[in-house]
């Protein structure tokens, strides 16, 4: 008899179109993945009867859930498209990745204040608040990705990078990313789990929505996290509920050496030693009479908290968490080939910090939890850009 082994276990999702039910006659998308804890969960009770001979009368079912996690080593691709927009309860498709500017010889840099400026007054079409990606010019310091603080039709000021003053000449372009936000749309996935060494057996969750997700970048190691779920049902199956499969993407995966871009702090860079991150939408389950599992979800308070670890330097960051000075935090990650991620928390407060001396012969290492919040002039709590290479 042939035992299961988990290197030849196979995920794979589809997104549905009404929640907690089976999407059959569709291409299912394989996910990338290190492990998962995908389960069943059965409330059972027990009968409260009297027997008369000191014995248990029976047991019923009674409730039913499904969820668990699905670990990743972060790479590019469709697979974190589709689950960072479902965990941030964004409904729509990505805003789409822009090129409002091509090639054009009238734009200008100023350091006075850190704008590009247009003669032929082009630059309208941006939006303010989103990140854009900018190159042509002489002056490395005036190429890379900026975010936008104000957009007019001769003028955008930018943070993120400190420009230096030059003329117009150079054959300039600027991207906007593509982007997403936190909403308040439910967005539901089919996840088959296949035990592809043993034949004929699957595993097929419905309903399954993002509760939310998590991230941590460490030293020499491949950034890592874990997507939350919590669902319906699931169904047994003896054959995919898909028509087929779409492949894995295949680019490389995220390290925190090589493909750590920047790591922005009140739009400065900052070094960092290690930063976690964790996104929980405090979904609730909606149960009603003659229904086994949830009918629905319900959605919280979408919640986005995380930790920095800085070595001990000033008292810079401690000064913001104890006067309690707003702040914001952006993640810039790049891999090999120049696909890139950019997250935005433009409205944070640090809830907590130690700077201790721990031990003899250590480094004095500062410690820093922070909560992010709505920007009150954006109108969000956080913002995740991409930018095909």
């Amino acid at each position: 008899m042939t035992e299961a082994i988990s290197d030849n276990v196979i995920l794979s999702y589809i997104e549905e179109d009404t929640f907690g039910t089976k999407k059959s006659g569709s291409n299912l998308q394989l996910l990338r993945h290190t492990g998962e804890t995908l389960k069943t969960n059965l409330g059972v009770v027990q009968s409260a009867e009297i027997t008369g001979d000191r014995q248990l009368a029976g047991v019923k079912k009674t409730s039913q859930s499904v969820g668990g996690d699905i670990n990743y080593e972060l790479s590019y691709g469709t697979q974190f498209e589709d689950f960072f927009r479902a965990a941030l309860m964004y409904g729509a498709a990505w805003k789409a990745e822009e090129t409002n500017i091509v090639a054009q010889v009238t734009i200008d840099a100023s350091d006075v204040d850190n704008s590009f400026n247009d003669s032929g007054n082009g630059l309208a079409a941006f939006d303010t608040g989103e990140w854009v990606y900018v190159a042509g010019f002489t002056e490395t310091a005036n190429n890379g990705f900026f975010r936008l603080e104000s957009v007019a039709a001769a003028k955008i000021i930018v943070s993120g990078g400190t420009l230096v003053t030059e003329a117009a000449g150079d054959s300039v372009t600027i991207t906007q990313l593509a982007s997403i936000t936190n909403g308040s749309t439910d967005v539901s996935f089919n996840i088959e789990r296949e035990y592809d060494d043993i034949g004929s057996d699957y595993m097929l969750f419905l309903g399954m929505m993002l509760e939310g997700f998590t991230m941590s970048v460490v030293p020499e190691q491949i950034i890592t996290g874990a997507f939350n779920t919590i669902g319906k049902t699931y169904e047994a199956l003896t054959a995919s509920a898909g028509s087929g499969y779409d492949a894995k993407s295949t680019t490389d995966w995220l390290n925190a050496v090589d493909d750590v871009l920047g790591l922005l702090e009140n739009q400065s860079a900052i070094t960092l030693a290690q930063l976690d991150l964790a996104v929980a939408n405090n979904l609730r389950q909606r149960l009603v009479l003659g229904s086994l599992g949830p009918q629905s979800m319900g959605a919280g308070q979408f919640n986005v908290s995380g930790s920095i670890q800085v070595y001990y330097e000033s008292k810079t960051l401690f000064t913001k968490f104890l006067n309690q000075t707003e702040t914001q935090l952006a993640f810039k990650l790049q891999d090999t080939a120049g696909n890139t991620y950019i997250i935005d928390l433009p409205a944070v407060k640090f809830s907590d910090g130690t700077r201790n001396a721990g031990a003899k012969e250590s480094d004095i290492m500062a410690n820093l939890n922070f909560l992010a919040y709505k920007d009150s002039s954006l109108g969000h709590t956080m913002k995740i850009c991409k930018k095909d290479a």
